[in-house]
């Protein structure tokens, strides 16, 4: 049986307050919000790595985890 699972990621790029060098990024840092669609579980992080490692452990938990 497949296991599908369905995600909403939001990324939010904050800027820095002061204003950038020429060739530099005025991106102070970023967020990413993640929801699973099916539980309604969230999480909000800066890494896209944790993002990443976050989807990995809600799908690898298989079917019928409903918390809502």
């Amino acid at each position: 049986m497949n296991n599908y699972n369905s995600y909403l990621v939001r990324q939010w790029l904050l800027p820095d307050e002061q204003p950038a060098s020429e060739g530099e990024s005025k991106v102070r840092f970023q967020v990413f919000d993640i929801e699973h669609v099916q539980s309604g579980r969230r999480t909000r992080v800066r890494q896209l790595d944790d993002a990443k490692t976050w989807i990995e452990s809600i799908s690898a938990e298989g079917p019928n985890r409903d918390t809502k």
